[in-house]
């Protein structure tokens, strides 16, 4: 669910996250009304077929693409159709051996299956390409389907240096959001109000159908836990085996979900426990940036609110450690030092391309989960919860509670809740998996997610990263998670896996 903000360019010189692996239109009568999931809940899927061709374009050679045409609404079948973009590779085993489809989403909500399917088909354990066919999809206002158009991030105003007036900070990043979200729920007034996970659960079992599953294999990650939990609530005699890894708390609010501004803080913790060094420079540089800036050769300046935002981009990148431990001390240096070092440092700072504005999500983070969730926070209470986080989480918080908290500014639409209570016999054998320190979706709601699937057993991840399986971070989450979708051979009890970040030296 989290990290749909973090400057791309970050991302890549720390190769933290490998994946990110989180409403509309005031007053508008063209604004249809989404989905009712009550009134679809188990409701027969329509049949669909799909033209499998080659992809387009070099990242994806080797996969096969296809659209899946559904309903606008499903509760509505003259509302109109909707194309979703939908890629898969082919198993790599004998036909005889194959057991069907492997679904997958990546999370968000904001993000697009598509686009990263071959960096999730390279990590992908040997065992599971070799039974499975690898298929997502665009979701629904996302990508290639029917993707939201004109739409942008709007940035945080933030001083340089200084006191900060939070309350002001607040009040004008929550005008602009309301601004941008309305316009862009206007210009793309015909799909906003359906793009909630309720209707994306139904899209899903369409595709399932489609590709000829009689029952669906599902790996949700972050926000894809959602429409993984929703879906088996939805069509429980349908489900083959689903895995459920870094895990949204299915009981949860939006005041809730912004409670994961402490994720990055909480994270970061097991970095600085690795490397206690970087611990005390960060401390020192984040203390004197209050006061200055330093200048990079590019012209560019590194400030208090980059520094921040680069360790809220690489919290959960255990694998990006020691690169993170060492960008850390060339600011140090940088603000600290002189001459031919200080100079070197801040080439080394210029060549991460630190943030220059502090961007909140898109529109489409909002639009899901605000048609998703039915609160909506005064801006008071939004507020309040921004500086509980922000006390909390003192690295990221002051940014990430208030990134979900002000999410649904400047929209109106009928909402379509996902379901928060559960049935007290409820038996579906999911696997779960959490990490302890995981940077976006906090250990908690993993346990959450177990109370609400009582018959689910828990895989824990000792460690910080956000998303486990099939990253190339644990064989043993891996050996776990693949023989349960291979034979569905769950473990006995919940079981524990160790971390595997390194200390520094």
């Amino acid at each position: 669910m989290a990290g749909s903000h973090t400057p791309r360019s970050v991302r890549r010189a720390l190769l933290a996250l490998v994946v990110a692996v989180g409403l509309l239109l005031p007053g508008s009568a063209a604004l249809a009304s989404p989905v009712s999931s009550g009134a679809l809940a188990g409701s027969a899927t329509p049949a669909a077929t799909l033209a499998w061709k080659a992809c387009d374009g070099k990242d994806l050679a080797g996969f096969e693409c296809a659209t899946l045409t559904v309903p606008l609404a499903w509760a509505d079948a003259s509302s109109g159709t909707m194309a979703l973009a939908v890629a898969r590779h082919r198993s790599t085993g004998p036909a005889s051996r194959r057991i069907g489809s492997l679904f997958f989403n990546p999370g968000g909500p904001g993000l697009g299956g598509v686009s990263v399917l071959p960096t999730i088909w390279k990590m992908l354990p040997s065992a599971a390409k070799a039974r499975f066919d690898l298929v997502t999809w665009d979701p629904r206002g996302m990508g290639g389907s029917s993707g939201l158009v004109g739409c942008v991030q709007v940035a945080m105003p933030l001083p340089p240096t200084g006191p900060v007036d939070w309350p002001a900070v607040y009040a004008q990043a929550r005008d602009a959001r309301a601004a941008e979200n309305a316009r862009c729920a206007e210009r793309n007034a015909t799909i906003v109000a359906h793009m909630g996970t309720m209707a994306v659960v139904h899209d899903l079992d369409s595709l399932r159908a489609a590709v000829g599953d009689p029952k669906i294999t599902y790996w949700g990650m972050s926000y894809g836990t959602r429409i993984g939990y929703a879906y088996a609530l939805t069509f429980p005699d349908r489900i083959r085996a689903i895995v459920l890894d870094g895990n949204i708390d299915p009981s949860s609010s939006i005041v809730d979900l912004a409670g994961s501004g402490t994720a990055k803080d909480t994270a970061l913790g097991y970095f600085f426990e690795l490397y206690p060094t970087a611990a005390a420079q960060y401390r020192r540089v984040h203390e004197a940036l209050q006061a200055r800036t330093v200048p990079l050769p590019s012209g560019a300046e590194m400030t208090r609110w980059n520094l921040d935002l680069l360790l809220d981009s690489a919290a959960g990148g255990e694998s990006g450690y020691a690169l993170l431990a060492e960008v850390i001390g060339a600011a140090d240096t940088a603000t600290f030092g002189s001459g031919a070092a200080a100079a070197k440092a801040a080439r080394l700072l210029d060549s991460v391309d630190l943030a220059k504005t502090v961007d909140m999500s898109g529109p489409s983070f909002a639009f899901v989960n605000c048609i998703d969730y039915a609160d909506r926070p005064t801006p008071a209470e939004q507020d309040a919860v921004a500086r509980s986080v922000r006390l909390r989480g003192p690295v990221a918080g002051w940014f990430e509670g208030y990134e979900i908290v002000s999410m649904c500014a400047g929209l109106n639409v009928p909402t379509d809740p996902v379901p928060i209570e559960f049935p007290s016999d409820w038996g579906a054998k999911l696997l779960l998996v959490g990490s302890t320190r995981d940077a976006a979706t906090p250990y908690a709601w993993t346990a959450n997610m177990a109370t609400a699937f009582r018959a689910s057993r828990v895989v824990t991840y000792v460690g910080a990263k956000h998303v486990v399986y099939g990253l190339g971070m644990s064989p043993c989450v891996n050996a776990y998670v693949t023989a349960y979708f291979v034979d569905l051979a769950r473990p006995a009890r919940d079981v524990g896996c160790p971390g595997v970040a390194k200390a520094a030296g």
